[in-house]
């Protein structure tokens, strides 16, 4: 994060430590929404959701050639 890397640039710990912990909780936040989405998609027997999901494809749009 931004804000992080200019709080340690500037050596203000607070700030520092304030930003790491923000980002910190961000982090978990989404990582138990991408698992929530996940099991979601398992117990619907959504195997091609999943597959999406996991490997973020996405269907190539055809060539304007």
């Amino acid at each position: 994060s931004f804000a992080k890397e200019d709080a340690y640039k500037n050596g203000n710990r607070v700030l520092y430590n304030q930003a790491r912990n923000t980002l910190n909780k961000e982090i978990r936040v989404a990582k138990k929404s991408y698992a929530k989405k996940l099991e979601d998609q398992f117990s619907s027997n959504d195997s091609v959701s999943v597959w999406k999901a996991i490997t973020n494809y996405k269907t190539p749009s055809p060539s304007t050639k």
